[in-house]
């Protein structure tokens, strides 16, 4: 299991449709990681820190990271897992035994931090994907990504937002005006009824 970008490519199929399509999916069977501690550092839940067993949620904490970088440019936890250098150079995640420890206790035990760039119900997505239990996660990463998509920005056009807040706008003075016109109604007098006498009868 080793979702990362350099492992996800996207290409263009007939009508311009793009098509994603994941590398290496069946590179840990292959190599036995069913248990065991592999993959990339960054995108490691911690299940595979822990080598213990994993499964499709272990995938959607990747992804989750994943779709973090993509819409913002960083990962979770970033100042531990692409510690700088001295020359300002990014570490590449695989560096000495003291660098994975604390790699490993960051997945493990951090708190999760987000990186800045996520509105709020997108943040709520993606922790959950990433919560430290698998059991807190969806159920399913076509859940996490159904989640993820609805609350994805929606263009809209210039004149569709002035037209809505003119509607709004029109809706709230006429909110106004009729108040107002309640109100002066109700500071009219009352009217004055003057009993009419009854019409005289007949002679009989």
């Amino acid at each position: 299991r080793d979702i990362k970008p350099s492992n996800v490519m996207v290409e263009t199929r007939k009508g311009g449709k793009p098509f994603v399509r994941l590398l290496d999916f069946g590179l840990a069977t292959a190599i036995g990681c069913g248990r065991g501690v592999c993959g990339t550092p960054k995108y490691m839940s911690p299940e595979q820190w822990e080598g213990s067993e994993q499964d499709e949620r272990t995938d959607q904490y990747s992804l989750a990271v994943l779709a973090c970088e993509l819409l913002t440019g960083h990962v979770p936890l970033e100042d531990v897992f692409e510690p700088k250098h001295k020359d300002g150079q990014a570490n590449d995640g695989h560096g000495v035994d003291e660098s994975r420890e604390a790699m490993r206790n960051a997945a493990l035990k951090r708190k999760l931090e987000l990186p800045h760039g996520l509105s709020f119900w997108r943040r709520k997505v993606v922790a959950k994907a990433m919560a430290k239990l698998p059991d807190d996660r969806y159920a399913t990463c076509g859940r996490f990504a159904a989640a993820l998509a609805l609350h994805a920005p929606v263009p809209v056009s210039k004149w569709i937002l002035f037209a809505v807040l003119a509607a709004l706008l029109a809706g709230l003075v006429l909110l106004v005006c009729t108040r107002a016109d309640v109100r002066s109604q109700k500071d009219l007098p009352a009217p004055v009824i003057v009993p009419q006498p009854d019409p005289p009868r007949p002679h009989e």
